[in-house]
Formats: structure tokens, sequence, C-alpha cells
């Protein structure tokens, strides 16, 4: 019951969010037989939302990785940018810095992890109905 996908971007960029966002629809409309509209727009909202931050970070790549379970669908964008990713409670006249507090709305957990080779990865879990990916074969095993 699981399946990963991975997409690399180069040249990182605003087009690179698009991209990504695409990207995550297509991968739950492709593994998922008549996917939820909610869960379509949920995970590619959290890919976008977590690539946005890369490329405001100063990456110059960025690896998604869609990951479906038979319960939770997982999002990681792993990048080269320096820092760390924290979460900010802008007041009501900022136009940006909500990425994390939605992420964190639309998801069951998320977190940080800081990869061996220094570059960081921002993982967040989607909770999913088992009985959507009841055919999706498992390609993890």
């Amino acid at each position: 019951m699981c399946q990963r996908v991975l997409r690399r971007f180069a040249g990182v960029d605003a087009a690179t969010v698009r991209a990504a966002r695409y990207a995550a629809t297509e991968v739950i409309r492709d593994a998922i037989t008549l996917p939820p509209t909610e869960l379509v727009e949920d995970t590619a909202l959290v890919a976008d939302e977590l690539v946005a931050n890369a490329v405001r970070a100063g990456a110059h790549s960025v690896e998604l990785v869609l990951e479906l379970h038979h319960d939770r669908i997982e999002v990681a964008v792993t990048d080269d940018a320096n820092g760390w990713p924290i979460p900010r409670r802008p007041d009501a006249h900022e136009t940006s810095g909500r990425g994390l507090q939605i992420v964190e709305v639309l998801t069951t957990s998320w977190g940080v992890t800081r990869e061996p080779d220094k570059r960081t990865t921002v993982w967040a879990h989607l909770q999913c109905d088992p009985s959507y990916t009841t055919e999706l074969p498992c390609s993890l095993r």
C-alpha cells in the first residue's frame, strides 16, 4: 500500500513552487482513484508552502518526496539553504510568514531533520482514509 515519488528541482525560483504544487496534485490523482478534492488540495498546498519556504531561504536545489501509505501521505522537502525553518506569528498586516502555520493546521504532524550532508528536510503527514488507497500497490517493500 505504499508508493514513493521523488521530484528534483534545480535553479530554484517562483516557478519551482508552481511545479511542486502541480507535481503533488498529479501524484495524488495518478495514485488514487477518485481522490477527494480536499485531499488533493491539502497535499498540494503543503508541498507549495514547504517548497516556497525553501525558495525564500535561498535554496539552489530542492527535492520533493511524496510517500503514499495506507493511512497517510507524507510530503517531504529537502533543500540546500542555510538556516532552520521556524514558525512565525505574523500580525494581521503582514502579507507573509504563515506557511508553517498552514502546514500545522492541514497535517497530523510535521517536523524538521538535518541531513548528514547538511541539507534540511521538512516533512509533514496528512491523514488519508485507507479506503482511498486499497488498490495502491506497495513499492516500498
